[in-house]
């Protein structure tokens, strides 16, 4: 083979590879050069631009040619300018042996490829050498733009399915774990952290792959450390970063040489222009570049808005009302320390109210429903109870029957006496037959005892059954349980109140009672139903306190102001309110410690 056939199958390859090479501007232009060098046959051909220099004070910009790089490398130099300037005006210019062609490539600007020691300096073969090889970078070109669209577009599709699974969680705690889980495999990153700013301290809330972790460790507070530098400084943050940047990555190096993490990338999160919490991803394998920084940007402004909302709702109600009100008080009195601000505010103004403000004052007391007519049931003689008809809270009506006694001993006493009244009848026959009075006599008293005796044998069974004396509730009396069992003459069986005549027994304390000499109006809250007061009118105050277990009392008698419900019952308990007037509300609020005090220090 020829070293000519050798030199053209070399150059097609290299074109072939140049046509679809993915790499780096960095790898293109040294293989381009070569190709050219393997296309043409030149010994050399090097890579020139045109750039200008700084001007001096009262200097013209100076223009001039800089050689980039040559192949063979090694060497460089800067061909001739003329020949140079002939290429960048007609494209292809050529002196001896030597040629040059201008490639147009917005990479390099008005970039010029010298080539030394070309064997064909002019003719035909050579131009559809340079067409071709001009074409190379273009097409290069191209084809990097395509790329990075086709990227652009898959990032900005990762970044809407990102928010579309942020959206689609419910609380804060779940969302952050889903976004960070989303982005480490988006990403291709071994840990993905999130941390949230609360109040004035940031705080990590998840961690990908980690249902998990200890909040108090070393290694989670170095992490905290780093998204605050990245959270004060508000912008993204690489580990290594480059030199040309002024941006304090402190934080992000400790953690790193701690962590042992290579490459560390923090975006921060913002939510209505201001930062609220910070991403922070970790790989092993490669630096994140700044493609995917502007990605991570995209993908950060896509979520943080949604987390803010879940943080917001997640967090309990006075916390969310205080941050409202700081944000709505941050509009008059700045946004600097605007919560001691609106406190101090607040609490001058709690402190006026106290010392000039006017509430009106109640006074409260415990209460009971009364029954004005209560009636006792005791049990007439000493016997069994046989049957029991009521218990506590049922209502009975005038003359119902109660409770029934047994009577079988009654019954045979009476059988008794009606045999001893017969016998002694015959006695009183048999004495006035033989005419002696005297046994007559003593027949006939015992007659007449007989008869009292069965005459008081017969009450005692009418009363052996007990009825109602009123219309009322029976309030004391369970007597199921005592069926059977003896009782004794005067001891209380029932205990029945009339619902006709209610009133409320309010105990007043002592400390209050001058309060409400001269009130006529209350009302009650019922334990019973809390959900409506009733209005009351008081009708006379005891004038005697009564002793009790937490103090002295003075008892009102109050009634209903409309007709009591039905429901009311005797017994029932509740709170009574009675205004007292309007006060001072500093005195409302100290009152009772102050007269605590006073008790306490007098002399």
């Amino acid at each position: 083979m020829s070293e000519s056939s050798y030199t053209e199958q070399a150059g097609l390859s290299t074109i072939a590879q140049l046509r679809n090479f993915e790499g780096s501007p960095r790898e293109f232009w040294p293989l381009f050069l070569r190709c050219v060098c393997e296309v043409t046959g030149a010994t050399r051909a090097t890579l020139t631009v045109k750039v200008a220099s700084q001007p001096q004070k009262g200097g013209e910009v100076a223009v001039s040619w800089r050689a980039l790089l040559s192949h063979p490398s090694g060497g460089t130099n800067v061909p001739d300018q003329n020949l140079l300037d002939l290429a960048l005006a007609e494209g292809i210019a050529t002196e001896s042996e030597r040629v040059a062609f201008s490639i147009g490539s917005v990479e390099v600007g008005e970039g010029i490829v010298a080539l030394e020691n070309c064997p064909q300096p002019a003719g035909p073969a050579l131009s559809t050498q340079i067409a071709l090889l001009v074409s190379l970078p273009e097409a290069w070109q191209s084809y990097r733009s395509n790329q990075n669209l086709r990227d652009q577009m898959e990032g900005l599709t990762g970044a809407l399915d990102l928010g579309l699974v942020s959206s689609a969680q419910k609380g804060f705690t779940s969302g952050t774990f889903a976004v960070c889980n989303e982005v480490a495999a988006r990403m291709e990153c071994n840990r993905v952290s999130l941390g949230w700013q609360d109040d004035t301290a940031m705080k990590l809330k998840a961690i990908s792959q980690a249902d998990k972790f200890d909040t108090r460790s070393a290694i989670v507070r170095q992490v905290e450390a780093a998204m605050e530098e990245t959270f004060d400084q508000d912008e993204a943050l690489r580990h290594p970063h480059s030199s040309d940047t002024d941006s304090i990555v402190r934080e992000h190096a400790e953690y790193a040489r701690e962590a042992a993490v290579p490459y560390l990338c923090s975006i921060p999160l913002r939510s209505d222009g201001k930062p609220c919490g910070v991403w922070m991803l970790e790989r092993s394998d490669k630096p994140f570049s700044e493609d995917e920084l502007a990605l991570l940007r995209v993908m950060a402004d896509q979520v943080g808005p949604r987390l803010a909302d879940l943080r917001a709702k997640d967090r309990p109600w006075p916390i969310r009302m205080w941050r409202n009100l700081k944000e709505r008080g941050s509009r008059f009195l700045g946004t600097r320390h605007t919560g001691p601000k609106l406190a101090g505010v607040g609490a001058a103004l709690i402190i006026l109210f106290l010392i000039f403000g006017r509430m009106p004052y109640t006074v409260e007391a415990p209460a009971l429903i009364r029954s004005g007519h209560v009636v006792f049931v005791t049990a007439p003689f000493d016997g069994f109870i046989e049957e029991a008809l009521f218990e506590i809270g049922d209502t009975a009506e005038k003359g119902t029957r109660l409770v029934t006694f047994d009577t079988q001993e009654f019954l045979v006493q009476q059988a008794a006496e009606l045999a001893n009244m017969n016998r002694y009848s015959k006695e009183v026959e048999r004495a006035r037959a033989d005419n002696k009075l005297a046994d007559m006599r003593v027949a006939e008293a015992q007659l007449e005892q007989a008869a009292a005796v069965l005459e008081r044998t017969r009450y005692q069974i009418e009363q052996s059954v007990i009825e109602a004396p009123i219309d009322g509730v029976i309030v004391e009396g369970d007597l199921r349980k005592r069926l059977g069992a003896p009782v004794r003459k005067g001891d209380i069986l029932f205990q029945q109140a009339s619902l006709n005549e209610l009133y409320i027994q309010v105990d007043v304390p002592e400390r209050e009672a001058h309060e409400i000499l001269d009130r006529t109006e209350a009302r009650m809250l019922f334990a019973a139903q809390p959900d409506q007061a009733y209005p009351l009118t008081i009708e006379r105050i005891q004038p005697v306190g009564i002793p009790t277990q937490t103090g002295v009392v003075f008892q009102l008698r109050a009634k209903s102001v409309d007709s009591h419900p039905n429901w009311w019952r005797p017994g029932m308990s509740g709170t009574v309110k009675i205004d007292a007037g309007w006060r001072n509300a500093g005195w409302i609020l100290t009152h009772r410690t102050s007269d605590w005090l006073r008790r306490q220090l007098w002399w």
